[in-house]
């Protein structure tokens, strides 16, 4: 039987995990730290920006920053995944960067990948008439999609190009802005930011 814990744990500052703002309030960060040592835990830390959360830039204060979000286990639960790892992704429309838990290292493989009808089709003024167009009646339903498939891909590719790459050119550039940012809070970064977000 498989034992142990983890805890994905919001809101929990410590002093050292903070920049910007007011002075904190120090009691609060070492009751955390004590509470984190009694109980045992072993904090993940996420591979990608330091701090998760950005608060707002007030008059007179710099711009606060804090690592809010993590991932706590006890030593049982890291020891039975012990190729666990987690992420902090880009943030997208949000102040608070996720924080992504995967306990299995897998291996992908792209020709293995199954079709998917992407919604953001629907939305092109041509997909209608592709459709109609391409759509023989005459044939099984299994043929026609099978067939409707590749063709599907040929016209995503031709109409949109490659959208996973120019998406992930764009959370790059997130990326390094947060990854700026962590650094030294800059105005025109955070803007740029909120611009591609």
């Amino acid at each position: 039987m498989r034992s142990g814990m983890l805890l994905l744990y919001m809101l929990t500052p410590i002093l050292d995990l903070e920049r910007g703002g007011c002075s904190p309030d120090v009691n609060r960060y070492n009751n955390f730290k004590e509470w984190i040592n009694r109980c045992n835990l072993i904090d993940l830390k996420p591979e990608g920006p330091f701090f998760t959360w950005e608060g707002p830039k007030r008059s007179n204060q710099e711009k606060l920053f804090k690592r809010l979000d993590r991932v706590l286990c006890t030593p049982e639960w890291n020891s039975l995944f012990g190729d666990a790892s987690t992420k902090s992704p880009t943030k997208m429309h949000s102040d608070h960067h996720p924080i992504l838990l995967d306990t299995d290292k897998v291996e992908g493989n792209a020709q293995n990948k199954p079709f998917r009808f992407d919604i953001y089709w629907m939305q092109h003024k041509e997909f209608t008439d592709f459709l109609l167009k391409e759509w023989d009646k005459d044939i099984n339903h299994h043929q026609m999609l099978n067939l409707l498939t590749s063709k599907l891909k040929d016209w995503n590719q031709n109409t949109f190009g490659d959208i996973k790459q120019r998406k992930n050119k764009i959370t790059r550039r997130l990326q390094g802005i947060h990854a700026a940012i962590d650094k030294k809070y800059n105005p025109f970064l955070e803007k740029l930011g909120k611009e591609l977000d």
